[in-house]
C-alpha cells in the first residue's frame, strides 16, 4: 500500500498533490501502513478513502479502486451509513459499534458482513478534526458460525423431542455408567427405570446384532483415543425378534484439565431408510442379473430368487395367462414356493376376490390370512401350504391379467408400503425385460431375414444417403449400404462409404438430379439408364427410406446389358428386313382397313337395323291409321276416323321420343343447361319414384350436406334418373329389396380422373344402388350399346341407358357401373359442378292458349318444304302474316329488305352455306331487336350457341305440336 499511495495521483482528489499535504497528515499515513490490522482514514468531509493492506484485503475486489474516492462513491450501498459517521467524527467525537451488520458488494455481489468498528478524529495542523480513522474488525465467520451451531442445538432438541425413533444417552466413563432417556431404553430393550437411574454399558451392548457388536466397540475406542466424535450404523435385535437398524452419533466432552469424562449422544431409527437401501442395492443387482441374460426363460426364476434373498421370504414369478407359453415362471396360477419345508399347491384362482383385485391392477397384500376378509373364509389351503402372509403384485398387458410376483410368509406379517414398492419395481422391471428380450429376438430375426435377402438376392441394391457437398446442399451423396450383387450387376466394387462424385464424377450431376427428386418429393421411380463409367445398361428402381426429414434413398436395379445388345443385333437385323417387312405392313393396313370398314358396317348395320325395326313398327301403325282414315272418308263415315287418328298420333309421338333418345346417345340433342341443386331435384321426384318402383321396394334418399350445383338440362336430369330407377326396380323384382339414392361432392384428382375418362377437378356424384340381381362384366362392357337390352323382348327398347350415357358425356359428365352378380348394382352418374349461384325458379304458370295475332309478320326458313308449309299455314290460321324461304341466303335476302319482320321462325340445319344460327346472327346486325325461335330436328349445340342463347331467342326441338308452335310463337311476339 505504501507503493500504491506513493504511485496514486492525488491531485485529481481533494487532498492535492502529495508533496502539499499538511504534516498531520503524511504522519497519519505512515503510521497506519505500519499497522497490521485493517484501518482507514477518511480525510475531508468528504471522506477520501486512505488504507493499508489489512484494509485492501478486506476490500476484496474493491481494491485498488477504492484509493482516493470518497466515502460515497466508494461505498455507495452505505453512503448514508458513512456520511453519518464523518459528520461525528470531524465534530471530535469518539465512540465504537460492535457486532454492525452491514450489507457490502466487495466484487462478487451484495452479502451480509459483521464488523466491529471503531472511530476516531484525526487533527490537522491547527488542532480541528479534519478526518476519521476507522479500525475495522471483521467477525463475519465468527458469528454464522455461532449461528450454524444454534441451529444445530435447535436440531438435536427437535430430534430428541420426536417421536419413538429416537432416543438420548450420556455415558459416565469413569463410573462406566450409561444413563438414558425412555426412548432409547425401549429402542435397546431396556427397563426405562433402569435406563434412568443408570447401567453399565454391557446392559445396552446386549440388543446389538452379535455380527455389529465388533464393530461398534472400535469405533468407541477410536473416538475415545482421538477425543474426536463418534458415529455408527448397526444393528438391535428386539425382544420379538425384529431387527431394527439405528445410528448412534455421539462426541467426547472433556474435563479443564484434558481428560475425558463423558460421552453423550443420541441415537435414531434408520430401519426405514436401511430397508429402502436394501431394496435399491436388491434392484440394482437384479438389473445386473437380468442384463447379463439372454434366454427369457431364465428370467422370472431370477426374479424371484432376488426378492426372496432380499427378504428372507418364498417368492415366485407366477404366470396367469391362460394362453401363454411356459417362461421359466410358475404356469396357470398354481403356486409351489421354493423353501427348506416343502409346500402344498395353491392357486390364487381359489380367492375370486384376490383373482379379481390383481386383474383390476392393484395389489394385494394379506398380514394374516385367517384374520383378513379377502383370505379368511378360504385361509385352510393357505395355511396347509404354510402360508400365513402373502403379497401379489400384478403385471398387466393389454388390461389383461398375464403375470404376479408372489412372496409368502410362514408367519403373519405386516407388509410395508417399501415392501409393495420393491416388489412392483422388482415385478415392472422383470416384464420389461421379458418384453425387451422378445422383441429384441423379435428384431433379430427380422434383420436375419433382412440380411439373408439383402445377401442373396439377385439384383443389385444399394442405399444412398445424400450429403451437402460442394455445390450446395443436397448436392452429393454417399453409399451407406450395398450388397454383394451390386458390383455384379454394376461393375464397380467397394462403393460403401464412396461419394458418387468420386466414383464417376462425369456423369454425377445426372445420377444425384434423379435420386435427389426421389428424396425431396416421395415419389417412386423405374427408369432405365447406362452406367458410362462401366458401359453397362440399368433397369432401375428408386425409393426413399427412413423418416420424412431423412436423406436416405434405396435404390433395386438389375443389368440389362445383354438384352440392349441382342435388342440392337435385333435391330440390325430389322432393317436388314426393312423393305420386306413395309411391304408387308402395307399389306396388312390394308387388310386391317377392310376389317376395320367391315366392323363398322356390322356396327352401322346393328344400329340402323334397330331403328329400321322400330320405325317399321311405328310407320306401320301411322300408314294404316291414315289408310283407314281414307277408306272411311270415302265410305262418307269421318265420324269413325277419330281412333286412327289417334293412333297415328301416338306412333308419331312414339318415333319423336324414338329420335330424341337416338340423338341423346349421339350426343346431338339439344340441351338447355342451368344451375341445378340435385338434391332438391331429387327431393322433388321421391314420391313419383315410390310410386313408380312400387311398395316391394324400400327407397332410401341420401342427400350430401353442402352439396354443390351442376348446370344440367333439369328435364333430361329427371328422365334419366327415373330411368334408372326403373331398371333398378326390374333389378330386384319380383322378390323386392332395397333402392338408394345418394349425392355427393367429388374433388377427382389426375389418377382418379383418369380412371373415370373425366377432367381433373370438381364434380357431384349421383349414385343408384339397388340390392338386385347384378351383372357379369361381359354385360357391363355392352349395357351402353345402342340397342341392347337383357330384358325380355317386349320390355325394353336398349336406348335407355345409351340415351344417359349420351346425355351426361354432352353434359360434360361421366356414368360408371359397379356392379357384381348376386350383389346388386351401383349406377354413378358424375356431373361437373357449377360455381355460380342458383337462379330463382320461374313461378308457375297455366300453360296458355295459343294467342291470335294482329297481323304481325313471322319469316320461316326451312328447307323441308312439308315442314314449311305446315308452320305458315299454322301461323296464318293464327292472324299472322307469313314470308317463306327454303335456304339460307334467301332467307337473309327477305332479312336485307324493307319488308316488316316481327320474328323469324327458322331451321338450324340449312342449305346454302348458311345455317340458321349463322342467318340468325347476320340478321340481327341488320335489326338488332329481331326475335328469333330456332326449330331443329338434330343440331350440334354449337350450332345454336351450345345452350347459351342470347336474349330473344329460343329452340324447340322437330317434331313438335303446332299448338305448341302457336303458343310459343304468340308469347314470344306478345313479350
Amino acid at each position: 500500500m505504501a507503493r500504491l499511495i506513493r504511485d496514486h495521483d492525488w491531485s485529481a482528489t481533494p487532498l492535492g498533490p502529495r508533496s502539499a499535504w499538511p504534516q498531520s497528515l503524511t504522519t497519519m499515513v505512515g503510521m497506519m501502513i505500519a499497522a497490521p490490522n485493517p484501518m482507514v482514514l477518511l480525510w475531508g468531509s468528504s471522506g477520501v478513502l486512505i488504507y493499508n493492506d489489512g484494509y485492501a484485503r478486506f476490500a476484496g475486489k474493491r481494491h485498488p479502486e477504492l484509493l482516493g474516492m470518497g466515502a460515497r462513491e466508494g461505498w455507495p450501498e452505505i453512503a448514508d451509513f458513512n456520511d453519518a459517521n464523518i459528520r461525528r467524527g470531524l465534530a471530535g467525537e469518539s465512540w465504537s459499534l460492535e457486532q454492525q451488520e452491514l450489507v457490502l458488494d466487495r466484487g462478487t455481489g451484495p452479502e451480509s458482513a459483521w464488523l466491529d468498528l471503531h472511530y476516531a478524529p484525526v487533527p490537522d495542523e491547527s488542532g480541528q478534526p479534519a478526518g476519521v480513522m476507522v479500525f475495522v474488525s471483521e467477525i463475519t465467520e465468527r458469528i454464522r458460525l455461532a449461528a450454524h451451531e444454534a441451529e444445530a442445538v435447535e436440531r438435536l432438541e427437535l430430534a430428541l423431542s420426536a417421536g419413538r425413533g429416537v432416543g438420548a444417552w450420556d455415558w459416565d466413563i469413569a463410573a462406566d455408567v450409561v444413563r438414558a432417556d425412555e426412548r432409547f431404553a425401549r429402542l435397546y430393550g431396556v427397563d426405562p427405570v433402569v435406563a434412568r437411574e443408570g447401567a453399565p454399558l454391557e446392559v445396552f451392548f446386549s440388543a446389538i446384532h452379535p455380527q455389529d457388536l465388533p464393530g461398534i466397540q472400535a469405533a468407541i475406542a477410536r473416538a475415545i483415543e482421538a477425543r474426536s466424535a463418534f458415529s455408527k450404523e448397526y444393528r438391535l435385535v428386539q425382544p420379538d425378534g425384529e431387527v431394527v437398524w439405528v445410528v448412534a452419533e455421539g462426541r467426547c466432552v472433556l474435563d479443564a484439565a484434558g481428560r475425558l469424562i463423558r460421552l453423550p449422544g443420541v441415537s435414531f431409527d434408520i430401519s426405514e431408510r436401511k430397508q429402502v437401501e436394501v431394496r435399491q442395492a436388491a434392484l440394482l443387482r437384479l438389473h445386473d442379473e437380468l442384463t447379463a441374460l439372454d434366454d427369457p426363460g431364465q428370467i422370472p426364476a431370477a426374479a424371484a430368487r432376488v426378492v426372496g434373498e432380499t427378504l428372507n421370504l418364498a417368492a415366485a414369478y407366477v404366470s396367469l395367462d391362460k394362453g401363454a407359453k411356459p417362461s421359466g415362471a410358475e404356469r396357470d396360477g398354481d403356486v409351489t414356493l421354493d423353501a427348506k419345508r416343502p409346500r402344498q399347491a395353491w392357486s390364487p384362482r381359489e380367492h375370486p376376490e384376490v383373482f379379481t383385485t390383481l386383474a383390476q391392477g392393484r395389489p394385494v397384500a394379506v398380514a394374516d390370512v385367517v384374520q383378513d376378509a379377502l383370505t379368511r373364509d378360504k385361509a385352510a389351503p393357505l395355511t396347509a401350504a404354510d402360508i400365513h402372509a402373502f403379497a401379489a403384485v400384478p403385471l398387466l398387458e393389454r388390461d389383461q391379467l398375464v403375470a404376479m410376483l408372489f412372496v409368502t410368509d410362514a408367519r403373519p406379517r405386516a407388509w410395508s408400503q417399501i415392501d409393495l414398492d420393491f416388489l412392483q419395481d422388482v415385478a415392472a422391471r422383470t416384464r420389461n425385460v421379458l418384453e425387451r428380450l422378445r422383441a429384441e429376438a423379435g428384431r433379430s430375426e427380422s434383420q436375419q431375414r433382412y440380411q439373408t435377402l439383402f445377401d442373396t438376392m439377385d439384383e443389385g441394391f444399394c442405399v444412398i444417403e445424400f450429403i451437402d457437398g460442394p455445390d450446395g446442399p443436397l448436392s452429393d451423396y454417399v453409399h451407406v449400404e450395398a450388397n454383394a450383387a451390386y458390383a455384379e450387376h454394376a461393375g464397380i466394387g467397394d462403393v460403401v462409404g464412396r461419394r458418387v462424385r468420386d466414383m464417376v464424377p462425369t456423369e454425377a450431376d445426372s445420377w444425384v438430379s434423379l435420386y435427389r427428386d426421389v428424396l425431396e418429393t416421395g415419389r417412386p421411380i423405374r427408369f432405365e439408364k447406362e452406367l458410362e463409367a462401366t458401359g453397362r445398361w440399368l433397369e432401375l428402381a428408386a425409393f426413399k427410406v427412413g423418416p420424412a426429414g431423412g436423406r436416405q434413398v434405396a435404390v433395386l436395379f438389375k443389368d440389362l446389358t445383354a438384352r440392349k445388345r441382342a435388342e440392337r443385333a435385333l435391330a440390325d437385323l430389322n432393317a436388314s428386313l426393312e423393305a420386306r417387312v413395309e411391304a408387308r405392313t402395307e399389306e396388312l393396313q390394308s387388310a386391317h382397313a377392310a376389317l376395320r370398314q367391315s366392323q363398322k358396317m356390322e356396327a352401322v348395320g346393328q344400329l340402323t337395323g334397330g331403328i329400321a325395326h322400330d320405325f317399321n313398327n311405328l310407320l306401320a301403325g301411322i300408314s294404316g291409321s291414315l289408310e283407314l282414315i281414307a277408306k272411311r272418308m270415302a265410305q262418307g263415315r269421318g265420324a269413325e276416323i277419330g281412333p286412327y287418328v289417334e293412333a297415328a298420333q301416338g306412333a308419331a309421338q312414339r318415333a319423336a321420343t324414338l329420335t330424341q333418345r337416338l340423338l341423346a346417345f349421339s350426343r346431338r340433342q339439344t340441351l338447355a343447361p342451368r344451375a341445378t341443386d340435385a338434391n332438391r331435384l331429387i327431393g322433388g321426384m321421391e314420391d313419383l319414384i315410390r310410386r313408380t318402383v312400387g311398395p316391394a321396394i324400400d327407397l332410401e334418399v341420401v342427400g350430401a350436406g353442402g352439396l354443390w350445383l351442376t348446370e344440367v338440362d333439369q328435364s333430361q336430369l329427371e328422365n334419366a334418373l327415373l330411368n334408372l330407377c326403373i331398371n333398378a326396380r326390374d333389378a330386384v323384382a319380383p322378390g323386392g329389396g332395397r333402392l338408394t339414392i345418394e349425392t355427393a361432392n367429388k374433388w377427382l384428382d389426375d389418377r382418379h380422373a383418369r380412371e373415370r375418362d373425366l377432367a381433373a377437378g370438381q364434380y357431384i356424384s349421383i349414385c343408384v344402388t339397388d340390392t338386385g340381381s347384378g351383372m357379369s362384366p361381359e354385360i357391363i362392357e355392352r349395357i351402353f350399346e345402342p340397342f341392347f337390352t337383357t330384358k325380355p323382348i317386349g320390355q325394353g327398347t336398349g336406348l335407355g341407358l345409351s340415351m344417359i350415357h349420351g346425355f351426361v358425356r354432352q353434359s360434360g359428365g361421366q356414368i360408371r357401373v359397379y356392379s357384381e352378380p348376386g350383389l346388386g348394382t351401383t349406377m354413378c352418374l358424375y356431373l361437373p359442378r357449377h360455381h355460380g349461384s342458383l337462379a330463382e325458379p320461374d313461378p308457375l304458370l297455366a300453360s296458355p292458349e295459343p294467342g291470335s295475332g294482329h297481323g304481325e309478320t313471322v319469316l320461316v326458313i326451312d328447307d323441308e318444304r312439308s315442314v314449311r308449309s305446315l308452320v305458315a299455314e299454322v301461323l296464318r290460321e293464327h292472324g299472322y302474316a307469313t314470308l317463306e324461304s327454303g335456304d339460307g341466303p334467301s332467307g337473309l335476302r327477305i332479312l336485307d329488305s324493307e319488308h316488316r319482320i316481327d320474328l323469324l321462325v327458322t331451321d338450324v340445319g340449312l342449305p346454302g352455306g348458311l345455317n340458321g344460327r349463322q342467318v340468325a346472327d347476320a340478321a340481327r346486325m341488320r335489326r338488332p331487336d329481331l326475335k328469333v325461335l330456332f326449330i331443329t330436328g338434330y343440331a350440334e349445340n354449337a350450332a345454336v350457341g351450345n345452350g347459351l342463347l342470347e336474349p330473344g331467342m329460343e329452340v324447340m326441338t322437330k317434331p313438335f305440336a303446332m299448338t305448341d308452335l302457336a303458343a310459343k310463337v304468340a308469347s314470344m311476339i306478345e313479350a
